[in-house]
Protein backbone atom coordinates (compact mmCIF):
# COMPACT_ATOMS: atom_id res chain seq x y z
CA UNK A 1 0.00 0.00 0.00
CA UNK A 2 1.43 3.09 -0.68
CA UNK A 3 2.42 5.65 2.00
CA UNK A 4 0.31 8.31 2.78
CA UNK A 5 2.11 11.20 0.86
CA UNK A 6 1.84 8.99 -2.33
CA UNK A 7 -1.50 7.77 -1.80
CA UNK A 8 -2.48 12.06 -1.76
CA UNK A 9 0.01 13.21 -4.36
CA UNK A 10 -1.70 10.14 -6.94
CA UNK A 11 -5.40 12.14 -5.74
CA UNK A 12 -4.13 15.60 -6.10
CA UNK A 13 -3.27 14.46 -10.07
CA UNK A 14 -6.40 12.83 -10.55
CA UNK A 15 -7.92 16.13 -9.29
CA UNK A 16 -5.82 17.41 -12.07
CA UNK A 17 -3.89 19.46 -8.89
CA UNK A 18 -0.23 19.43 -9.94
CA UNK A 19 0.75 21.84 -8.06
CA UNK A 20 1.25 21.24 -4.60
CA UNK A 21 3.45 20.16 -1.55
CA UNK A 22 3.85 19.68 1.84
CA UNK A 23 5.49 21.69 4.90
CA UNK A 24 5.50 22.21 8.75
CA UNK A 25 3.24 24.39 10.27
CA UNK A 26 5.84 26.40 11.63
CA UNK A 27 6.00 30.23 10.95
CA UNK A 28 9.44 31.44 10.05
CA UNK A 29 10.05 34.54 12.74
CA UNK A 30 11.21 36.58 9.67
CA UNK A 31 7.84 36.03 8.24
CA UNK A 32 5.82 36.81 11.61
CA UNK A 33 7.79 39.61 11.90
CA UNK A 34 7.10 40.82 8.88
CA UNK A 35 3.39 40.40 9.05
CA UNK A 36 2.97 42.34 12.62
CA UNK A 37 5.49 45.41 11.24
CA UNK A 38 3.25 45.39 8.36
CA UNK A 39 -0.20 45.62 10.69
CA UNK A 40 1.79 47.98 13.12
CA UNK A 41 2.39 50.61 10.03
CA UNK A 42 -1.62 49.82 9.36
CA UNK A 43 -0.85 48.88 5.67
CA UNK A 44 -3.91 46.57 6.17
CA UNK A 45 -6.14 49.57 5.61
CA UNK A 46 -9.77 48.68 6.99
CA UNK A 47 -9.38 44.81 6.98
CA UNK A 48 -9.30 44.78 10.49
CA UNK A 49 -9.76 40.65 11.04
CA UNK A 50 -6.19 41.04 9.86
CA UNK A 51 -5.32 42.36 12.93
CA UNK A 52 -8.18 40.38 15.26
CA UNK A 53 -6.43 37.48 13.74
CA UNK A 54 -3.09 38.45 14.22
CA UNK A 55 -2.26 35.45 17.19
CA UNK A 56 -3.79 32.56 14.43
CA UNK A 57 -1.62 34.25 12.00
CA UNK A 58 1.68 33.70 13.28
CA UNK A 59 0.66 30.61 15.03
CA UNK A 60 -1.35 27.77 13.26
CA UNK A 61 -1.87 25.58 16.32
CA UNK A 62 -4.51 28.32 17.58
CA UNK A 63 -6.26 27.74 14.08
CA UNK A 64 -6.02 23.92 14.49
CA UNK A 65 -4.42 22.71 17.54
CA UNK A 66 -3.54 18.91 16.12
CA UNK A 67 -1.63 20.11 13.07
CA UNK A 68 1.09 18.64 12.22
CA UNK A 69 2.02 19.02 8.50
CA UNK A 70 0.32 21.17 5.95
CA UNK A 71 -0.42 20.45 2.30
CA UNK A 72 -0.52 23.53 -0.20
CA UNK A 73 -2.15 23.29 -3.41
CA UNK A 74 -2.09 25.91 -6.66
CA UNK A 75 -4.58 25.64 -9.33
CA UNK A 76 -3.64 28.10 -12.47
CA UNK A 77 -6.06 30.91 -13.91
CA UNK A 78 -6.29 31.43 -17.37
CA UNK A 79 -5.37 35.53 -18.12
CA UNK A 80 -8.08 37.60 -20.00
CA UNK A 81 -7.86 40.90 -20.86
CA UNK A 82 -10.89 43.60 -21.23
CA UNK A 83 -10.26 46.94 -23.00
CA UNK A 84 -13.42 48.88 -20.98
CA UNK A 85 -14.50 47.02 -17.92
CA UNK A 86 -11.45 45.43 -16.94
CA UNK A 87 -12.16 42.55 -13.74
CA UNK A 88 -9.25 40.31 -12.63
CA UNK A 89 -8.56 37.59 -14.38
CA UNK A 90 -9.25 35.21 -11.47
CA UNK A 91 -13.22 36.21 -10.95
CA UNK A 92 -13.71 35.80 -14.59
CA UNK A 93 -13.80 32.29 -13.46
CA UNK A 94 -16.27 30.61 -11.26
CA UNK A 95 -15.61 30.94 -7.40
CA UNK A 96 -12.39 29.49 -6.40
CA UNK A 97 -13.24 29.15 -3.03
CA UNK A 98 -16.07 26.64 -3.81
CA UNK A 99 -14.26 24.88 -6.92
CA UNK A 100 -11.20 23.90 -4.70
CA UNK A 101 -12.43 22.99 -1.11
CA UNK A 102 -14.80 21.01 -3.03
CA UNK A 103 -11.59 19.27 -4.80
CA UNK A 104 -9.87 19.04 -1.87
CA UNK A 105 -12.56 17.72 0.60
CA UNK A 106 -12.96 14.96 -2.32
CA UNK A 107 -9.08 14.09 -1.79
CA UNK A 108 -9.11 14.26 1.96
CA UNK A 109 -12.14 11.84 2.20
CA UNK A 110 -10.54 9.78 0.01
CA UNK A 111 -7.43 9.52 1.97
CA UNK A 112 -9.14 9.10 5.43
CA UNK A 113 -10.95 6.33 3.76
CA UNK A 114 -7.88 4.29 3.13
CA UNK A 115 -5.96 6.08 6.65
CA UNK A 116 -8.16 5.86 9.66
CA UNK A 117 -6.69 8.45 11.71
CA UNK A 118 -5.99 10.92 9.51
CA UNK A 119 -8.22 14.62 10.31
CA UNK A 120 -7.62 17.79 8.64
CA UNK A 121 -9.45 21.18 8.10
CA UNK A 122 -9.53 22.88 4.46
CA UNK A 123 -8.87 26.52 3.92
CA UNK A 124 -9.11 28.37 0.52
CA UNK A 125 -8.62 31.97 1.38
CA UNK A 126 -11.45 31.41 4.46
CA UNK A 127 -9.13 31.59 7.22
CA UNK A 128 -6.22 33.21 9.07
CA UNK A 129 -3.72 31.39 7.22
CA UNK A 130 -0.29 32.85 5.52
CA UNK A 131 -1.22 30.80 2.52
CA UNK A 132 1.39 32.38 0.06
CA UNK A 133 4.17 32.31 3.19
CA UNK A 134 3.05 28.11 3.62
CA UNK A 135 3.41 27.64 -0.37
CA UNK A 136 6.94 29.19 -0.41
CA UNK A 137 7.82 26.56 2.73
CA UNK A 138 6.10 23.68 0.66
CA UNK A 139 8.28 24.32 -2.68
CA UNK A 140 5.63 25.93 -4.81
CA UNK A 141 7.29 28.85 -5.68
CA UNK A 142 9.35 32.18 -4.19
CA UNK A 143 7.54 35.55 -2.86
CA UNK A 144 7.76 38.14 -5.78
CA UNK A 145 8.49 41.82 -4.93
CA UNK A 146 4.84 42.61 -5.22
CA UNK A 147 3.90 39.90 -2.81
CA UNK A 148 2.38 37.21 -5.12
CA UNK A 149 3.09 33.77 -4.97
CA UNK A 150 5.41 32.99 -8.30
CA UNK A 151 5.81 29.48 -9.53
CA UNK A 152 8.64 28.99 -12.20
CA UNK A 153 6.57 26.82 -14.75
CA UNK A 154 3.09 28.85 -14.12
CA UNK A 155 3.46 32.67 -12.65
CA UNK A 156 1.36 34.27 -10.18
CA UNK A 157 -1.95 33.38 -11.90
CA UNK A 158 -2.87 30.61 -9.02
CA UNK A 159 -5.10 30.23 -6.40
CA UNK A 160 -4.28 28.36 -3.17
CA UNK A 161 -5.70 26.21 -0.95
CA UNK A 162 -4.50 24.84 2.11
CA UNK A 163 -5.17 21.56 4.49
CA UNK A 164 -4.29 21.51 7.74
CA UNK A 165 -3.27 17.67 9.01
CA UNK A 166 -3.31 15.93 12.16
CA UNK A 167 -0.52 13.63 11.04
CA UNK A 168 3.47 14.10 10.14
CA UNK A 169 4.21 14.16 6.04
CA UNK A 170 7.62 14.84 5.00
CA UNK A 171 8.12 18.25 4.18
CA UNK A 172 9.00 19.17 0.76
CA UNK A 173 12.14 21.73 -0.14
CA UNK A 174 11.58 25.45 0.64
CA UNK A 175 12.22 27.92 -2.03
CA UNK A 176 14.26 29.96 0.10
CA UNK A 177 16.07 32.21 -2.62
CA UNK A 178 13.86 35.04 -4.33
CA UNK A 179 14.13 35.11 -8.33
CA UNK A 180 12.69 38.55 -8.89
CA UNK A 181 16.40 40.13 -9.43
CA UNK A 182 16.89 43.68 -10.04
CA UNK A 183 13.47 43.66 -12.01
CA UNK A 184 11.23 46.60 -10.34
CA UNK A 185 8.87 45.78 -13.17
CA UNK A 186 5.82 45.68 -11.30
CA UNK A 187 6.57 48.51 -8.48
CA UNK A 188 7.30 50.73 -11.51
CA UNK A 189 3.85 49.81 -12.92
CA UNK A 190 1.53 50.29 -9.99
CA UNK A 191 -0.38 53.70 -11.08
CA UNK A 192 -1.15 54.52 -7.29
CA UNK A 193 2.30 53.49 -6.21
CA UNK A 194 0.95 50.97 -3.72
CA UNK A 195 4.27 48.45 -3.76
CA UNK A 196 5.97 50.59 -1.23
CA UNK A 197 9.33 49.14 -1.46
CA UNK A 198 10.02 45.64 -2.49
CA UNK A 199 7.95 43.16 -0.62
CA UNK A 200 5.75 45.82 1.00
CA UNK A 201 2.40 46.26 -0.10
CA UNK A 202 0.11 49.15 1.11
CA UNK A 203 -3.38 48.34 0.89
CA UNK A 204 -4.87 51.80 1.66
CA UNK A 205 -2.96 52.56 -1.86
CA UNK A 206 -4.18 49.42 -3.96
CA UNK A 207 -6.63 49.28 -6.66
CA UNK A 208 -7.66 45.61 -5.91
CA UNK A 209 -8.44 46.16 -1.82
CA UNK A 210 -10.64 49.22 -2.88
CA UNK A 211 -12.48 47.97 -5.68
CA UNK A 212 -13.17 44.32 -3.81
CA UNK A 213 -12.81 45.14 -0.12
CA UNK A 214 -13.94 48.46 0.40
CA UNK A 215 -17.28 49.00 1.24
CA UNK A 216 -17.01 52.56 1.47
CA UNK A 217 -16.09 55.66 -0.74
CA UNK A 218 -12.77 55.19 -2.58
CA UNK A 219 -10.22 57.81 -2.20
CA UNK A 220 -10.60 60.36 -5.74
CA UNK A 221 -6.69 59.95 -5.66
CA UNK A 222 -7.26 55.96 -6.02
CA UNK A 223 -10.16 56.34 -8.38
CA UNK A 224 -8.75 58.96 -10.58
CA UNK A 225 -6.07 56.28 -11.55
CA UNK A 226 -8.59 53.13 -11.55
CA UNK A 227 -8.51 53.07 -15.44
CA UNK A 228 -11.47 50.74 -16.12
CA UNK A 229 -10.88 48.69 -13.40
CA UNK A 230 -14.19 47.64 -11.70
CA UNK A 231 -12.87 44.51 -9.44
CA UNK A 232 -9.31 43.98 -8.74
CA UNK A 233 -6.44 44.79 -10.60
CA UNK A 234 -3.87 42.46 -12.41
CA UNK A 235 -1.37 45.55 -13.38
CA UNK A 236 1.71 43.96 -11.14
CA UNK A 237 1.01 40.55 -12.83
CA UNK A 238 0.77 41.60 -16.15
CA UNK A 239 3.88 43.10 -15.97
CA UNK A 240 6.41 40.30 -14.30
CA UNK A 241 8.34 38.21 -16.21
CA UNK A 242 7.40 35.29 -14.57
CA UNK A 243 3.54 35.64 -16.29
CA UNK A 244 5.38 36.12 -20.04
CA UNK A 245 3.65 32.56 -21.27
CA UNK A 246 0.01 32.32 -20.95
CA UNK A 247 -1.48 30.13 -18.34
CA UNK A 248 -3.03 26.57 -19.83
CA UNK A 249 -6.20 26.11 -18.62
CA UNK A 250 -7.14 23.21 -16.29
CA UNK A 251 -10.20 21.92 -15.26
CA UNK A 252 -11.04 25.21 -13.60
CA UNK A 253 -14.01 27.00 -15.75
CA UNK A 254 -14.81 30.06 -16.36
CA UNK A 255 -17.68 31.97 -15.41
CA UNK A 256 -20.24 31.99 -18.16
CA UNK A 257 -21.31 35.98 -17.67
CA UNK A 258 -18.48 37.12 -16.20
CA UNK A 259 -16.00 36.51 -18.86
CA UNK A 260 -18.45 37.71 -21.00
CA UNK A 261 -18.75 40.84 -19.02
CA UNK A 262 -21.62 43.52 -20.77
CA UNK A 263 -22.61 45.95 -18.92
CA UNK A 264 -26.08 46.45 -20.24
CA UNK A 265 -26.82 42.72 -20.10
CA UNK A 266 -25.62 43.05 -16.34
CA UNK A 267 -28.06 45.95 -15.29
CA UNK A 268 -30.56 43.76 -16.46
CA UNK A 269 -29.43 40.70 -14.90
CA UNK A 270 -27.15 41.19 -11.67
CA UNK A 271 -27.73 37.62 -10.42
CA UNK A 272 -26.67 36.01 -12.98
CA UNK A 273 -23.23 38.05 -12.71
CA UNK A 274 -23.28 37.56 -8.83
CA UNK A 275 -24.45 33.42 -8.66
CA UNK A 276 -21.42 31.26 -8.25
CA UNK A 277 -18.69 34.51 -8.91
CA UNK A 278 -16.18 36.16 -6.70
CA UNK A 279 -18.18 39.32 -7.46
CA UNK A 280 -20.80 38.84 -4.48
CA UNK A 281 -17.41 39.64 -2.26
CA UNK A 282 -18.14 43.19 -3.11
CA UNK A 283 -22.15 42.96 -3.23
CA UNK A 284 -24.15 45.05 -6.32
CA UNK A 285 -24.00 48.78 -4.06
CA UNK A 286 -20.41 48.15 -4.17
CA UNK A 287 -19.71 46.99 -7.92
CA UNK A 288 -22.18 49.62 -9.19
CA UNK A 289 -19.77 52.43 -7.35
CA UNK A 290 -16.88 50.77 -9.16
CA UNK A 291 -18.55 51.13 -13.18
CA UNK A 292 -19.77 54.10 -12.01
CA UNK A 293 -16.37 55.78 -11.36
CA UNK A 294 -14.94 54.44 -14.61
CA UNK A 295 -18.24 55.31 -16.54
Amino acid sequence: MKNLKEFIKEKLEEEKIYIYGFTDPCVDENDAFSLINWIKNKYHAKMLWMEKTLDKRIDVKKVYSDVKSILVVAVPYKKLYFEKFKIASYALHVDYHKFLYNKLKKIMEETKKNFKDIDYKIYVDTGPILERMFARKAGLGFIGKNTMLISFKKGSYLVLGIVLMNCYVESDREVKKNYCGNCQRCIEACPTKAIIKPFVLDSNKCISYHTVENKGEIPDEISKKLNGWIFGCDICQEVCPWNRNPTELTDFPLHPYVSNFDLDHFIKNPEKYFKESPLKRIKLKGFLRNINLTL
